[in-house]
């Protein structure tokens, strides 16, 4: 197959040039593409330069990549406005090709095609969701109770045990591994990311907060211990702030996606797996979009396999404890009501009496819940989906009688892209 030479166009950067295999768009960052970048005005670069999660950018003289949650290295600036690029695996790609067609297209990255990048391998180019916000809020959800595939554990080879994942262990409990461990110095990678999950909210609520980036300040990361329901509600008020109008927004857009997981051909037949939420505010209008990301992990499963997404995982029978983890999720944000209400009380009487108030940041200390009048949900975790459980009737209560500043709010669409692809 031989290769034939390709022009990239945009109305901002310099043409490129770079050999490319038919169907395949081939472009190269190059040290004049940088410093363009970096010598324009912010106004140039906020229309030039793009994020998606894990990735934010810093409103500064210059322009900067913050990651909150994932892999280093895995994300480049954009060729097309209003896009950015993944790096590619087969696992993402054909989650990708396959939601498309799904009832949770609309809850997902638009993805337009695969790119070649000069000495970087193949990428994935897809929508940038901050393309339209002027300083955005963001905050990653890892769904479900299991954070790892079956074949990550690989049942009857002999175990490797790493002194790496040893460290990062005890960095969070020093009495967490066994006598072997501590004499061993080392731990196998099942054991460490069983380890995690226990530790923070995923096995028990079957989700975790992996990141934070509110508007200013570094990104907050450190939730490794964040276990307890009151210690995750706390974080969720630290992202909110007193936002009425984000909370509504928010949980119109989990609502909704609600549903659409009702309607999924794709959560059928897919083990979900590593995937996350990504929560997008823009606080000055109150604009938000919860957005489904994140199929490095995700495998299609055998006809023969079912799984409901609520059942307790076994070995070989694929269960991810994802729908489980959503209905806590929607649970819990409806829970905030009252407190978020307090919390916009507070901030108000702060900035117009100079009042002491008894919220910090609208948090609570670690382990420690503010008393509200709110009902909570007692039903049992890991109820299966069968007929309409407390959990699922709850979300339903809420999309049939919407917060009226969510009611306004339209569900996710794709953002506009220059690019006629598809």
């Amino acid at each position: 197959m031989s290769l034939n030479e390709t022009t990239i166009h945009d109305s901002n950067v310099s043409n490129l040039h770079a050999p490319t295999l038919p169907g395949c768009v081939r472009f190269q960052v190059n040290e004049r593409m940088e410093i363009f970048f970096l010598e324009l005005g912010w106004d140039i670069i906020r229309k030039t330069v793009y994020a998606i999660s894990p990735f934010l950018r810093i409103y500064r003289s210059k322009v900067g990549w913050v990651q909150i949650a994932g892999h280093c290295g895995s994300f480049l600036p954009g060729d097309v406005n209003g896009t950015i690029l993944k790096r590619e695996t087969p696992r993402e790609l054909k989650a990708f090709q396959q939601l498309q067609d799904d009832s949770l297209a609309k809850f997902v990255p638009t993805f337009y095609q695969s790119v070649a990048v000069e000495g970087s391998g193949t990428y994935l180019r897809m929508q940038d969701l901050l393309a339209d916000m002027q300083a955005p809020i963001v905050m990653d959800v890892k769904m479900g109770t299991r954070t790892y595939l079956e074949d990550e554990i690989k049942p009857g080879e002999k175990p490797s045990y790493r002194s790496d994942l040893y460290k990062k262990m005890i960095s969070v409990d020093a009495s967490a591994p066994t006598e072997e461990e501590k004499e061993r110095k080392g731990i196998t990678k099942a054991r460490y990311m069983q380890f995690r999950e226990q530790m923070s909210s995923s096995a028990t609520l079957g989700f975790r907060i992996d990141g934070i980036k509110l508007q200013t300040g570094l990104p907050m990361r450190d939730f490794k211990s964040v276990r307890e329901e009151c210690d995750v509600e706390n974080r969720f008020l630290q992202y909110l702030h007193g936002n009425t109008k984000l909370w509504a927004n928010c949980l119109h857009e989990l609502t909704a996606f609600r549903l659409a997981c009702s309607d999924s051909n794709f959560l059928k037949n897919h083990e979900v797996i590593g995937s996350s939420l990504l929560f997008v505010g823009e606080p000055e209008t109150g604009n938000a979009g919860v957005w489904m990301i994140d199929f490095g992990k995700t495998c299609e499963l055998h006809e023969e396999i079912g799984v409901d997404h609520f059942s307790q995982w076994e070995v070989g029978n694929h269960e991810d404890g994802y729908l489980h983890g959503l209905d806590n999720l929607i649970r819990i944000w409806i829970g905030l009501h009252d407190r978020v209400v307090e919390t916009a009380f507070e901030e108000a009487l702060s900035k117009g009496a100079q009042t002491t108030t008894t919220l910090t940041n609208g948090v609570a200390p670690e382990g420690e819940c503010l008393k509200s009048e709110r009902p909570q949900d007692q039903s049992p975790q890991g109820e299966s989906p069968q007929g309409e459980s407390p959990q699922l009737s709850t979300v339903q209560e809420a999309q049939e009688t919407p917060p009226p500043a969510a009611a306004a709010t339209e569900p996710n669409s794709p953002s506009p892209c220059t690019s006629s692809e598809s």
